[in-house]
């Protein structure tokens, strides 16, 4: 764990980002941008001084711009250079300058970058420094520089918040150079072809230009003084002086229309707001007369019914056009969902770009089906068909197999092919509804009932499915009970060291153990308890349990957590109230399985990171059974690989098999993990793993799974409790 001060520093680091987010909004020029950044980073950061500078390219010296802070003279003591041919002279300031990049020097005392100035900098009691390029349009315009008087407090570890910054600065510096150029631009306004209006902040009219007056039918002398509300402008059926009431940070543009006795006429206005030199406020009104009104009144029409990325209908679409159709049917009709799978994948791997490009490539190929169907796609990576005016149901088949060509088709995407496999959920008019979000509801339901069963399954609605939801009910009764109860007790699998078969840990499993003595398998509660409102009090019992078991044991004992515990920050913050003891954590194994990369593996990441500075072990469980484990292994550091029982149970069907379980275990040692095999039931396949390198075993051949009583006996014969 950062110890306080450098907890302390991050958190001043962060504040930083806030806060400047906070001036990107407020400042308007260069001077009070500058000014406020400097100040704040002084007086709320608490560094020693902060300093703006711009390069001089008449001088080749890098120009002092604003500073704040205690700055004692050194800025006299030290010349900044832009050339590469004085490095004596460049300072970090003149380095990030030429580099393009965040210049960090930790400790001046030190770093031997710093040596022609330490001197210098150390009697005033600069002892870090980072200078910060900026860049406006794509070219360094500013180098900002903060000086610290504690050593250490700008890091290697911290550049992403400095990066961070700099893009932050960045942004701000962007919008003030827009703002300038549009403030020259509102000073030719004055002839332009389109109306020009200009407004107080509160709506009062200042000025109209000629062709205003002609258009609109007025005098300067008439409206001057006079609220933009003597017009009659609408958008969206709202008078345009409620939204200059609300305010406009941004340039705006909106279709906006004109009722008049006789006509109606619509405008393309654009809405600029402009800070003047002298601190007053003001809007900017362009608007041009439009022609094509019912183009205007179509496009409105489109964004909200059709999907911007695919121009296939969204949700909202769907529903209107569905429900138009069904009232006229007399055959059947299908309402079909479509769901990719491992659709984040593409967008982690290939960027956003790329999944666009894939989603527009579906849409285009599902236009195949041309008669009596609608298309669209109303979220993220779904797709939906309703085929109507069908005579027969037996059609359904065809569909979903053309249907599969259609998706399954590699998409190219330079020098790569992408695959995708769908889940997909039917429902039938009229046997499971009347209107769209009725077929809606059930296909969704088949939907995740195809999810859970594997990728590229398909279900069709059927009533089972609602007799499945009713048992969901009965599961969380069944929870509810076990913990009124104290019903929930764990079941342990030992796991050997293979070269010595001698018992290096347990693995927990948790059951519900009725009072008549029936045992409840974790298939039949598992994955409802980690999806409910009971998972936090279930995750407080396992670890309390755990510990106390590794205190009385004093073995290893893994324990499975959930995605939604792992990414829980409340649960890592359990773990570690309680795994503060390395006499404990250093018995403590989580396992996590490659499901938990399709979340958020930031998050992921940072969560794993605090538990092993404890250190706990993390181990990769079922690897190998998908493409994310491969992917993530870079990503981090895993104490333990754990083969699927799957691969260890096919191993004796031939030399390919025995392959992929070794270059599993290669892997395995070659990330610096131990490897331990799961469900090993023949003496043939402890003797393959033997002499395949395999570090540790688990599996019926050499013991079931034992309660706590059984456990104890068995460790007690093995001399270890």
């Amino acid at each position: 764990m950062l110890d306080k001060t450098r907890k302390k520093r991050y958190e001043r680091l962060f504040e930083l980002l806030r806060r400047t987010n906070q001036i990107l909004i407020e400042a308007y020029s260069e001077k009070e941008f500058f000014e406020k950044i400097c100040e704040v980073l002084v007086k709320e950061i608490e560094l020693k001084m902060v300093l703006s500078g711009v390069p001089d390219y008449e001088t080749k010296l890098i120009k002092l711009l604003y500073w704040y802070g205690e700055e004692k003279g050194y800025l006299g003591e030290i010349k900044v250079s832009m050339e590469e041919t004085n490095p004596e002279e460049r300072e970090p300031i003149g380095t990030a300058f030429r580099e393009d990049k965040v210049i960090i020097i930790s400790d001046t005392e030190t770093d031997e970058r710093f040596l022609p100035w330490r001197e210098s900098a150390l009697r005033r009691g600069y002892y870090s420094v980072a200078a910060i390029p900026l860049k406006i349009e794509d070219k360094v315009s500013y180098i900002l520089t903060l000086y610290a008087e504690e050593p250490l407090f700008f890091e290697e570890e911290n550049r992403k918040i400095l990066e961070e910054l700099k893009r932050y600065l960045e942004i701000g510096l962007t919008k003030i150079e827009l703002l300038r150029k549009e403030r020259i631009l509102a000073e030719r306004l004055r002839n332009l072809e389109e109306v020009v209006i200009v407004l107080r902040e509160d709506g009062e009219i200042t000025f109209i230009n000629e062709k205003g007056c002609k258009i609109l039918e007025c005098s300067f002398k008439e409206i001057c003084g006079k609220s933009i509300g003597i017009f009659n402008f609408k958008f969206k059926d709202e008078p345009l002086e409620n939204l200059i009431k609300i305010g406009i940070k941004n340039i705006l543009r909106i279709p906006v229309r004109l009722e008049k006795e006789k006509e109606t006429i619509w405008f393309d206005m654009k809405i600029i707001p402009v800070f003047l030199s002298d601190g007053t406020f003001r809007y900017v009104i362009i608007a041009e007369d439009i022609s094509q009104i019912l183009e205007f009144e179509d496009l409105l029409k489109k964004t909200r019914y059709v999907d911007s990325i695919t121009l296939l209908l969204n949700y909202e679409g769907l529903s209107k056009k569905i429900n138009e159709i069904l009232p006229f049917l007399t055959d059947y009709a299908f309402l079909i969902i479509v769901d990719l799978c491992d659709f984040s994948y593409v967008n982690a791997n290939f960027g956003y770009e790329a999944g666009n490009f894939c989603l527009e490539e579906i849409g285009k190929r599902l236009f195949a089906f041309q008669n009596h169907v609608v298309i669209g796609r109303p979220f993220a990576d779904s797709y939906v068909l309703f085929f109507y005016n069908v005579k027969e149901k037996n059609a359904l088949l065809k569909i979903l197999e053309k249907l599969k060509t259609l998706v399954y088709e590699p998409i190219k995407i330079l020098d790569k092919e992408i695959n995708f496999l769908f889940n997909a959920g039917v429902s039938i008019f009229p046997e499971d509804g009347n209107t769209f979000e009725e077929l809606w509801e059930k296909a969704n339901i088949a939907l995740d009932f195809a999810k859970k069963k594997e990728k590229g399954a398909l279900e069709i609605y059927n009533p089972e499915f609602s007799k499945k939801i009713k048992e969901a009910f009965e599961c969380e009764a069944l929870i509810k009970r076990a913990f009124e109860e104290n019903l929930f007790t764990f079941y342990y699998q030992p796991i050997f060291d293979i070269s010595k078969l001698k018992i290096f840990g347990l693995e927990a499993l948790v059951r519900i153990k009725e009072k008549d003595g029936l045992n409840r398998f974790p298939s039949e509660f598992i994955e409802y308890l980690e999806g409910s409102q009971y998972l936090r009090k279930f995750e407080e019992l396992s670890i309390e349990r755990i510990k106390e078991k590794i205190l009385r044991w004093k073995i290893p004992i893994s324990l499975n957590v959930s995605v939604n515990s792992i990414l829980n920050p409340e649960f890592i913050s359990k773990i570690v109230k309680n795994f503060k003891n390395k006499e404990l954590s250093e018995k403590l194994i989580i396992e996590i399985t490659e499901s938990t990369f399709t979340k958020n593996v930031m998050v992921l990441k940072e969560h794993i990171f605090k538990i092993k500075k404890l250190g706990i072990q993390i181990a990769l469980d079922d690897f190998g059974k998908g493409y994310a484990s491969f992917n993530y292994l870079r990503e981090i550091e895993f104490d333990i690989l754990k083969i699927d029982k799957e691969f260890v149970n096919e191993m004796s069907k031939g030399r390919r098999e025995l392959i992929l379980v070794k270059t599993f275990i290669d892997i395995g040692h070659a990330f610096g993990m131990k490897v331990l095999a799961e469900g090993v039931e023949t003496k043939e396949q402890l003797n393959y793993l033997d002499i395949m390198g395999c570090d540790y075993v688990q599996g019926f051949y050499l013991t079931k799974l034992m309660p706590e009583e059984e456990v104890e006996k068995l460790l007690k014969q093995n001399g270890i409790f």
